[in-house]
């Protein structure tokens, strides 16, 4: 028997986080585990299927999305990702349908998650949120850009590697996990925040300089900024909204307004990823 709730899987790079999501977005179940190490297929492939277990009611079948990060190729075969390095390579079609008995919709956690952030913005203001951009700054740094909820998807499905934008150029610029120096992530994502000694005002400058470049180039209405970097740091988005008060320097017309995303990072994904697997149904 077919239900109009879905399961949305969220897979980070230290947990995994399931959910029952309704039409609404409300969540009405949710399960969470740790990562297995570097994303070892059969250790994942059996957290998974406890988790969908644990938010499943005992009768229904119910679509399923999964969230994660990491870029893949046409086939949908994982090709790069640096907090799931052992999953690479995995043809994901075949291995979320071995482990969780049907095919499932996958997505990019950050798409997934804007999705949901969007759609939470455009109830209470449609015209705002008609070109989205979602900053995330969780364990890594990732964004995507949404027009009218549609995302954009010039580069590996999404509107490319934000995290990895070259935002601080000194020689002694922090290194990246992706192998760069100076990236966005380097500076501003929560595993740099413990493994770097890096100036807050350093920090900032750098999410400052990622942000004005962003707005430059896609000329986004409305900027979401989330994760638990953020949600653990709010002083940080009343700092990068200064730099909007002179129209000079952002180019367009209206200056973008700059808001925590509405969402808490925890949920996003997990209704982003449901939603999106209630779509294939």
């Amino acid at each position: 028997m077919a239900s109009d709730a879905a399961i949305g899987i969220d897979i980070g790079g230290t947990s995994i986080r399931a959910g029952l999501v309704d039409r609404e977005g409300r969540i009405l179940a949710t399960a969470k585990s740790p990562t297995p190490a570097g994303g070892e297929p059969r250790a994942l492939a059996e957290a998974l299927r406890k988790l969908a277990a644990e938010v499943t009611p005992l009768r229904g079948e119910h679509a399923i999305g999964v969230a994660l990060p990491g870029l893949r190729d046409e086939s949908d075969t994982l090709v790069r990702a640096v907090n799931l390095p052992k999953l690479e390579g995995t043809a994901l079609p075949a291995f979320f349908k071995s482990c969780l008995g049907r095919d499932v919709r996958i997505e990019t956690d950050v798409i997934a998650a804007g999705l949901a952030q969007w759609r939470c913005a455009a109830e209470k203001d449609g015209a705002r949120a008609a070109r989205l951009l979602y900053l995330s700054l969780g364990t890594g740094v990732g964004g995507c850009v949404l027009i009218d909820g549609r995302p954009l998807r010039h580069t590996h499905g999404g509107a490319g590697s934000l995290g990895h934008v070259v935002v601080d150029t000194a020689d002694d610029a922090p290194r990246c996990r992706c192998g760069g120096q100076g990236c966005l992530e380097a500076l501003a994502g929560g595993w740099a925040l413990e493994e770097h000694a890096t100036p807050e005002a350093r920090r900032l400058i750098a999410l400052r300089t990622a942000i004005t470049n962003f707005a430059a180039l896609f000329a986004p209405t409305l900027i979401l900024l989330g994760g638990g970097v953020i949600e653990r740091r709010r002083t940080w988005i009343d700092a990068v909204r200064a730099l909007f008060t002179a129209p000079s320097q952002v180019l367009g017309d209206p200056i973008p307004m700059i808001e925590p995303a509405p969402l808490p990072a925890d949920d996003a994904g997990v209704i982003g990823a449901a939603w999106e697997g209630r779509s294939q149904k």
